[in-house]
Parts: structure tokens; C-alpha cells; sequence
């Protein structure tokens, strides 16, 4: 493991209108300003790596400024329609409106070349420069598989936060699906948790909702056009036939649309408090799942 060298600099007088932060250790760092902070300037730690990732950016260096800034509301139309979201592998999500937002997989399509460079990665010597090197290029391909998926996250996010009213999604347990050693690979490389936690900040920020349905809704068992439940669904079946009144969907749009459903009773007796999830402690409402989902979806089938 290489360690390098840290400064902390605070001084509340510190220029940064000049793109430039002089560090004894590193010199002069140069910087893009992409936001007018307009307050006051706290502190602005200088490090070698980041502290959360620091063995994917051993060859970056991080500033952190530290600002009083207060974020203004977002003007909304109020029009806004709701929308479900309904996540997935195939596809990383299909929405109530039919759309299917593919995803860009960023460890499947480099998995290859990671391997690749792991095992060169294990043949050099220890404690070599070329072994030096070779992390550094391990940490370069890791940063750029997670920056690939955190592009495609945030740019999703923002868009649904920013022209939907309320955002309806599934509360899943992914700790618990990530045993499936056969799936594993493929939830992780999807991100659901991060994306979840965005759209649970982004909300609040542009002035829509987030709720999450109850965690044993059968929102794919549920047929969208009657409301009738299926006793059973298999995974292998990717379209839903109703059988009570014959209508046929995509599986996955049948459940995006029973999620947009669950926004009707935003302000019925099933919408709770907020609860100490992570995506609770940010206000998010959850919806209470009733017995048998007698009184959300009368019908059953068979």
C-alpha cells in the first residue's frame, strides 16, 4: 500500500476567485470553480487521496471547501405528473410511461480488462516501482468504472427529481439479494442503493416527493388494468397475463405502473410518518402495506 503526505489548510481568507490553491507539500493546484459560492469560506483541506476512495485515486489530489451557502427553492409548474420506477437487470429501470432506461453496466463492459490488469497487478514484485505502477493503472480503470456509473446515476436522478411531482419506488432489500451469488456482480454494477439515495436528496432539493411502496407489495403480481393478483409469478415469465380480464403487459411496466398507482394515496390512511431508513431520515414517506392488500387491489385471482 502506498501512503502519501496530507495538509489542512484554514484560513478564512483564503483567495479561490484565482483557480489556484497553493500547498507546501504539492505546490500550486489548479481547480475548475463550476459553483459561485458567494459566502464565506470555512476551511479547504488539501489531500493526496480522497478519503473515501483513496486507493482508486492514489494519483489525484482533493480539495474540500468547506462554504456557508443557503440553496434556494426550485420553481415548480405543479403540473408535474407522477411517475413509478420499477428497477431491474435487464434493463436498470422501466417507468410508468413506458419508457426503458437501459443501463451503461460499466463493470460488465471493462470486467475483462480489469482481470487483465489484476493479474499483471499480482506478478510484480513487491515493494518494485513496477509494482508502483501497475497499482496506479488498477486504480485509474477502478475510478473510471465508478465515475461511468456515477455520471449515469446522477444524470437519471436529476432528470426524474427535476420533472416529476412524486417518484414512486420499490423498497428492496439488496444486502439480501446480493447473497444470490449468481446476481451479485450484476446489482452491484447497477447501483440501486446509490440511486435510491440520490433521488432521496434530490427531491427535497427541486421540490418533489419520494415514496418508497411497501416492501412486499406485489406490484408485479398485480395486474395494472383490473387490479386482480396472480398467486404466482415466476422470474421466467417476462410478460403478465392477467386472467381475469386478459390484458397483457411488459412485467416490468405492469409493475412500474402499479408503483405510479401507489402515489394516489399520498394523502390516504396508508401514507405513514417518515421512518429511520436512509432514505426515511431524508423525509421520505412510506407507505403502510395492508393485510393481503385487500383494500389497495380488491380482486384475486383464482
Amino acid at each position: 500500500m502506498v501512503f502519501f503526505p496530507s495538509c489542512r489548510i484554514v484560513d478564512r481568507k483564503t483567495d479561490i476567485s484565482s483557480s489556484v490553491i497553493f500547498c507546501l507539500i504539492f505546490g500550486h493546484l489548479f481547480f475548475y470553480l463550476s459553483l459561485y459560492f458567494g459566502q464565506i469560506l470555512l476551511r479547504l483541506p488539501v489531500s493526496k487521496c480522497a478519503p473515501q476512495e483513496s486507493l482508486r485515486d492514489l494519483d489525484r489530489c482533493f480539495a474540500s471547501f468547506s462554504v456557508k451557502r443557503k440553496r434556494g427553492e426550485y420553481n415548480r409548474t405543479g403540473q408535474d405528473p407522477a411517475i413509478g420506477v420499477d428497477v431491474g437487470l435487464n434493463s436498470f429501470c422501466v417507468l410508468s410511461d413506458g419508457r426503458r432506461i437501459e443501463s451503461p453496466k460499466p463493470l460488465e463492459h471493462t470486467l475483462r480488462l480489469l482481470k487483465r490488469r489484476s493479474k499483471q497487478h499480482s506478478r510484480k514484485k513487491l515493494g518494485s516501482a513496477n509494482r508502483k505502477k501497475s497499482a496506479l493503472r488498477l486504480a485509474r480503470l477502478h475510478r473510471r468504472i465508478r465515475n461511468k456509473r456515477k455520471d449515469f446515476l446522477h444524470k437519471l436522478s436529476t432528470q426524474l427529481a427535476k420533472t416529476r411531482s412524486v417518484v414512486v419506488v420499490e423498497e428492496l432489500n439488496v444486502r439480501g439479494m446480493m447473497q444470490n451469488h449468481h446476481l451479485s456482480r450484476h446489482i452491484a454494477d447497477s447501483g440501486w442503493n446509490q440511486f435510491f439515495t440520490m433521488l432521496s436528496y434530490k427531491t427535497k432539493w427541486y421540490g418533489s416527493r419520494l415514496i418508497k411502496a411497501p416492501r412486499f407489495y406485489p406490484s408485479s403480481k398485480t395486474c395494472c388494468a383490473c387490479g386482480s393478483i396472480k398467486p404466482e409469478l415466476s422470474l421466467k415469465e417476462r410478460q403478465f397475463n392477467c386472467e381475469i380480464c386478459g390484458f397483457t403487459i411488459d412485467r416490468d411496466e405492469n409493475a412500474a405502473r402499479n408503483l405510479e398507482y401507489l402515489s394516489t394515496l399520498l394523502d390516504s390512511k396508508h401514507l405513514t410518518g417518515t421512518t429511520g431508513s436512509s432514505l426515511g431520515s431524508y423525509g421520505t414517506p412510506t407507505l403502510r402495506a395492508p393485510t393481503a392488500f385487500e383494500d389497495l387491489r380488491p380482486t384475486t385471482c383464482g
